[in-house]
Parts: C-alpha cells; sequence; structure tokens
C-alpha cells in the first residue's frame, strides 16, 4: 500500500519508474523490491477498445541524436482551464488548448497551454519551446506537424528563418504522427487518472 501512496503522489507515475526512484532512495529504498499495485483510477482512464487487428502501422525513422526531429502536435480539453500567471493581474480567459511538442530521440516532452490555436499563438508556443531547449544548448533541425497552424505562412516563414524543415501528415493519417499522439494519450490518461483519484478515495 506504500507503493500506491507514492504512485498517487506522484501524479500516478508508472511503477517501472517509481521502483527507479527507489532505487535512489527517493521514496524509501524497500519499495523498489515490492510487488506493483493495480491502481483502479488507472486502469479505468486507460481502458481502451480492442484494437483493429487490420490497422496499418507506419514506421517512425528513429533519430540518434537529440534536437534531429521534434514531433508537435495540439490537444482540446473539454474542461477548460488557466494560464499560469507569473506577474500582473489573473487573467479569465480560458484555456482549452495546449501545444506539445516531442523530441524523437530522448522523448523529452514539453507542453504549453494556450488559448487558441491561430498561428500567431501557436508560434508563441513554438518560440518558447525552442527558447528552453536553447537552455541546454539543443537547436531543434526539424520538425513533423499536422496539417493546422504549422501550415500557416506566418509559421514557415518563421522555419524559413531559422533554417529549420518541417514535415506533415496526411489528412486522416494519425499514425504518421504516431510520437505526439501517443504522448497525448498518455498526457490524457494521466489527468484522468488523478480526476478519478479525487472521485473515489
Amino acid at each position: 500500500m506504500l507503493l500506491l501512496t507514492w504512485h498517487n503522489r506522484l501524479g500516478h507515475l508508472n511503477c517501472r519508474s517509481l521502483k527507479h526512484l527507489a532505487t535512489l532512495k527517493i521514496p524509501p529504498g524497500h519499495l523498489s523490491k515490492v510487488a506493483s499495485p493495480k491502481c483502479p483510477a488507472c486502469k479505468y482512464a486507460k481502458a481502451k477498445r480492442r484494437r483493429d487487428l487490420q490497422e496499418l502501422e507506419c514506421p517512425i525513422t528513429k533519430h540518434d541524436k537529440p534536437r534531429n526531429q521534434v514531433s508537435h502536435d495540439q490537444m482540446k480539453s473539454s474542461q477548460p482551464g488557466s494560464l499560469a500567471i507569473f506577474s500582473g493581474k489573473f487573467s479569465n480567459i480560458p484555456a482549452t488548448w495546449s501545444s506539445i511538442f516531442i523530441d524523437h530521440n530522448t522523448h523529452k516532452t514539453y507542453v504549453e497551454h494556450q488559448i487558441s490555436t491561430s498561428a500567431k499563438k501557436t508560434q508563441e508556443k513554438n518560440s518558447n519551446s525552442e527558447k528552453l531547449a536553447a537552455d541546454f544548448n539543443v537547436q531543434f533541425k526539424s520538425y513533423r506537424a499536422d496539417n493546422n497552424a504549422f501550415k500557416s505562412d506566418l509559421i514557415r516563414i518563421y522555419f524559413q528563418f531559422k533554417n529549420q524543415n518541417i514535415t506533415y501528415r496526411g489528412v486522416g493519417v494519425l499514425r504518421q504522427n504516431g510520437i505526439a499522439e501517443r504522448y497525448i494519450r498518455t498526457i490524457s490518461e494521466k489527468a484522468q487518472s488523478m480526476f478519478l483519484h479525487e472521485i473515489i478515495r
């Protein structure tokens, strides 16, 4: 039960990562040898329909170095939230959209919340992700994105100015940007697990 308590405290972190932290003595060390518990909130949040066996797979090119390619996608929440405010007055404008960026090599993930999917807002969030990467001496070389705001003239000119390439997935072919789609699912499941945990505990 103690391992399950730490699982809940750390935002429903998967047990493999939790046990790795236990070997570093972050949770108590003996938890690294405890059997993995079953979390009802996680089980319910991750429940999916049976996968179609005829679904085709699209191979994802593996990159041997960070920054070679970054996947981008946007997700929408049915429950509006608020943008983080570090100074000034609190904004009542609801934020229902998020931009997600995933490095193909390290799978490092960065999420920026936004109030709309306009080209200007999306370009601002993309600049923020690149500023964060620059703090670690990383500069993105190419992007994989959907046919949304990333295909606007504003963002294409921005990429040309920074000498970056971009490829787009086909309409309705989600698996061509599968890395971003999978991480959107992971983030959604984490949020659902924490929400359900508050209801059933």
